[in-house]
């Protein structure tokens, strides 16, 4: 016979993914409540929050009392969770709060999002470790994004897409079993637009930023591109990268390393090279281009071929990029752009 508790945690409802979306300017005429897309309402003190036209997303509202936020729970027994905010700063201190674990004190990221004049600082507050958002609070929208960890891991946090830095956990948070998002305003003076907010399972995906581009033209009159998929930490070692819009049957490999460059035309080459200090060649893996001009390759992160070899390490960050030979019209070598990935 089962257990009541067990009954209980099977009974609770499943979800990959919980999202806050305030819609179109105009369509809905006024945006909806969080209430009406599955969070919690938890205002107290007097606090109110309502929709503020023709601005298309929901405002927390405070009356210089209590706190108004928002809260949802996932429990899919799933230790890496992401969550992003699209929101409007207006005053004060805003809350987001990502529990990634399934117990109640594992791999928790809490952090305050502070106006300070044009920025936005966001403190994790286990640690007290700050990250600066530069105008932030100019009166327009902005993305912040959160990307937790495995347990007793860090958080990495990316503003407007560009990577700001990481974080520790904290060992607090939802006091809940399982995972689950909890934002809105956490002092009486703190008022924001929400435009969406949404919380998922970390999956594979585009990953890292692109430098050093656009690269060389090779002979087909394409400038070549490195792109790297998976999922952005080293102990899940989860990375392949994709060298697309290359000169078709061509040879080629690529390269990695942890330090950036920029060295013009090196070994004869028409191209850049975009990488420095110590760089390893995965020249066991040269492969032809084909006839689709692109390569791909699956990375062990445990085992990048510098000299001596390296194994990538939380909060580090590594550069890849792709060395191809071409005819232009005499024989010679060409780079595509580079990409660095944050771990």
């Amino acid at each position: 016979m089962r257990s009541p508790l067990l009954l209980l945690v099977l009974a609770l409802p499943l979800q990959a993914q919980i999202t806050y979306d305030a819609g179109v300017a105009g369509n809905p005429p006024t945006a909806p409540s969080p209430t009406a897309q599955g969070w919690t309402e938890l205002l107290t003190g007097g606090v109110t929050a309502g929709d503020v036209s023709p601005d298309p997303a929901w405002q927390i509202n405070d009356a210089s009392a209590g706190v108004g936020r928002y809260s949802a729970d996932l429990y899919t027994n799933q230790k890496n969770y992401e969550c992003e905010l699209v929101v409007r700063p207006l005053a004060g201190t805003l809350w987001v709060e990502l529990d990634g674990g399934d117990l109640i004190t594992d791999n928790i990221f809490e952090f305050e999002l502070r106006l300070v004049g044009q920025d936005v600082h966001v403190v994790e507050l286990g640690s007290g470790q700050t990250i600066v958002c530069p105008n932030a609070a100019d009166g327009a929208y902005h993305s912040f994004h959160f990307l937790s960890g495995y347990s007793w891991d860090t958080g990495q946090v990316r503003y407007d897409g560009v990577y700001m830095g990481s974080v520790p956990y904290t060992n607090w948070g939802l006091a809940v079993f399982g995972e689950g998002l909890r934002w809105g305003t956490t002092d009486p003076t703190g008022r924001a637009r929400f435009h969406k907010v949404w919380m998922d399972i970390v999956k594979p995906r585009a990953v890292g930023e692109s430098y050093c581009g656009p690269a060389v033209q090779h002979s087909g009159g394409q400038s070549g591109r490195i792109e790297a998929f998976g999922i952005p930490y080293a102990w899940h070692n989860d990375l392949r990268l994709d060298a697309v819009d290359l000169p078709m049957h061509q040879f080629g490999y690529f390269l990695v390393s942890a330090t950036q460059a920029f060295v013009p035309m090196p070994c004869g080459s028409q191209g850049n090279l975009c990488l420095g200090g110590n760089i390893g060649r995965y020249a066991s893996d040269v492969a032809s281009t084909g006839a689709a001009g692109a390569l791909s390759l699956q990375i062990d992160l445990t085992d990048l071929p510098t000299a001596p070899p390296s194994s990538v390490v939380t909060g580090e960050s590594w550069n890849f990029q792709t060395w191809f030979r071409d005819v232009n019209p005499a024989p010679t070598s060409n780079f595509t752009d580079a990409v660095t990935v944050h771990f």
